[in-house]
């Protein structure tokens, strides 16, 4: 009896110790983001674990594939991170996150986080209704923020997709960052830019990327407050933006465009004061490309061919950019 239960003592460890060293394997396999070395299998778990300190914590993507759950970062315990994708491709699925009656989005930043996502891509739930809800600091660096799948499976539809809604503090898009919005309603919006009196402040958007923005930008107030009010403001300095840019009756005034590329020709032209507009030059720079330029100095011939502009006097040769920089409005290729 002695010798069997040796043996059975022997077998049993050995199988408990296998069952470890595969939960242990599982665990590697899940891990989804670290802090230094330690792994999470959640980016919530991560970013759960980061300190709140006046030098961003960094958390690294180390995988790509789907990410359970969603993100949510409360006001009752503000975080200060760096999320580096390292090229990495990651979906969510499963739960969702909001506010109590709009659990609908797949990450919600409440005010008093600062919060950079960079370096990779990152992919919307098919049962989300909006992709990032946005009250804090938000910069996006070299990201693809791909929302087409959203709403694409939910029983009762929706009507309108955010992949960014911004109601408070501010967003900045830079770097090469792309935006695509869900492909699956009536109202595909890339962003908006909203202001409501439960964040008196607004919400500042700077878009400043050599990426894409496909889908329509949004400019608007709560409902039965006067415009006036509104301090959110939208500026463009780059990008291309494949979609129409919406704006209430009354908050133009909100709106810089400093460059970029547009579809919506009309939207940008009623922005112009007319007695600027009638000072600026709209000229074709290529097939179906144009770009309005204001004159510096006298006898300016514009020379569309190669896409330069070429002073009369003494043949000086300088870019449309060059040129333009006297007016605001005036930098940047319109498209038809």
């Amino acid at each position: 009896m002695k010798r069997k239960y040796n043996f059975l003592t022997i077998f049993l460890v050995m199988i408990i110790s296998i069952m470890f060293n595969i939960n242990n394997v599982n665990a590697a396999e899940e891990a989804i983001a670290k802090i230094g070395d330690v792994e999470y299998n959640s980016l919530q778990e991560a970013i759960d674990a980061a300190e709140n300190n006046e030098t961003p914590t960094l958390i690294e993507i180390i995988r790509d594939g789907y990410a359970d759950g969603s993100i949510s970062l409360k006001s009752k315990n503000p975080k200060n991170i760096i999320i580096d994708f390292n090229g990495k491709d990651i979906t969510f699925r499963g739960n969702l996150v909001g506010s109590t009656g709009h659990v609908s989005q797949n990450i919600n930043i409440e005010a008093g986080s600062k919060v950079v996502f960079k370096n990779g891509t990152l992919r919307a739930s098919d049962n989300s209704k909006m992709m990032i809800q946005n009250y804090a600091d938000l910069t996006i660096s070299d990201m693809i923020i791909d929302a087409r799948a959203g709403a694409s499976n939910l029983i009762n539809g929706a009507t309108s997709y955010y992949a960014i809604s911004n109601n408070n503090g501010k967003l900045l898009l830079n770097g090469n960052t792309s935006i695509y919005t869900s492909e699956h309603v009536a109202k595909p919006f890339a962003f908006d830019v909203y202001y409501k009196l439960d964040y008196p402040n607004g919400v500042d958007v700077i878009v400043d990327t050599t990426g894409t923005i496909a889908g329509d930008i949004e400019v608007s107030i709560q409902r039965n407050v006067e415009m006036e009010r509104s301090k959110s403001t939208l500026t463009i300095k780059n990008g291309r933006v494949e979609g129409k840019i919406s704006i209430k009756s009354g908050l133009e005034k909100n709106v810089t465009i400093l460059g970029g590329e547009y579809t919506d020709t009309n939207t940008i032209e009623n922005l112009i004061p007319k007695d600027e507009l009638n000072n600026l030059h709209k000229i074709e720079v290529a097939k179906d490309t144009y770009a309005y330029v204001a004159e510096t100095k006298d006898n300016i011939k514009y020379n569309i061919s190669n896409n330069i502009v070429e002073e009369n006097e003494d043949n000086d040769i300088i870019t449309l950019k060059e040129l333009a920089t006297s007016k605001k409005y005036s930098i940047g290729s319109f498209y038809k």
